[in-house]
């Protein structure tokens, strides 16, 4: 997907943007699992291909004190495309809410708890960068990777949503130090157990290299060039992936019983 698609989406909800104030794009990729990747959260070596298919998030600050985001792609899946909430609510440097309650308030509804790997990354960034934003933001999603077919589709949203409320409020991370902020989100706010890798491939990854990642404690090796003449095809199995699940998670705590046993 190039950027003709967010363009698109921008001309289908004439007045989302004002004309006045600039406007901040993100992209992030998904991802393609070569080696290691169902054992990320252990500790493993990775090897992962950032793909074609990502992310795009466009970012505009307002003055109306609140966040809007506009989701077509949830739209599709059947759930309400518009979260608003105060913006205060999330990002006041005294107020900003606990990631509890955060993720009490992400599931009041839930046709909108998609919201919460979006405007989740607004809480991580006041919680531990101390962001305090005034006004309001208004975001636009669109994305082409598939959801729930394990290319991470959550990673490359919240990395996307990470970077435009960066841009937006000119804040400056390093790629590591966002995919960290962005595990944070998927594990305090959204409440899923997962690993870092499919973070880093977001926003590490480059383009026709294979990303190494020592997963824990996410340490990236040099990457690793693809042949050339060789491309890499991934094939939908048509299973339905998830990280958010208690069977995932209990996979996750017999890996670390058996690692501590060891």
């Amino acid at each position: 997907m190039d950027s003709t698609a967010l363009l698109s989406a921008v001309n289908s909800y004439p007045g989302f943007f004002s004309p006045d104030a600039p406007v901040f794009v993100a992209r992030a990729p998904g991802r393609l699992d070569l080696m290691g990747g169902i054992a990320d959260y252990s500790g493993s070596l990775v090897l992962q291909l950032p793909l074609s298919v990502g992310t795009y998030v466009a970012a505009q600050r307002t003055a109306d004190g609140n966040l809007m985001v506009l989701s077509p792609v949830a739209a599709d899946v059947g759930d309400e495309p518009l979260f608003t909430v105060p913006l205060a609510t999330l990002a006041g440097a005294a107020s900003a809410p606990t990631y509890r309650e955060a993720q009490a308030l992400f599931a009041l509804n839930p046709r909108t708890s998609w919201a919460a790997y979006v405007a989740g990354a607004l809480v991580v960034l006041a919680r531990e960068r101390k962001l305090n934003l005034t006004g309001g933001l208004r975001l636009l999603i669109v994305s082409s990777v598939p959801v729930g077919k394990g290319v991470a589709s959550s990673a490359s949203l919240e990395v996307a949503s990470m970077q435009a409320f960066c841009a937006a409020c000119g804040l400056r991370l390093a790629c590591q130090e966002m995919a960290l902020l962005c595990q944070r989100l998927e594990n305090s706010v959204v409440g899923a157990p997962c690993g870092v890798m499919d973070q880093m491939v977001a926003s590490c990854g480059e383009e026709h290299s294979l990303m190494s990642l020592l997963c824990r404690p996410a340490r990236l090796q040099a990457p690793v060039p693809l042949p050339r003449g060789l491309l890499a095809w991934g094939l939908d199995s048509g299973v339905r992936h998830a990280v958010s699940g208690s069977g995932y998670e209990a996979v996750r705590v017999g890996a670390f019983m058996g690692y501590r046993i060891i």
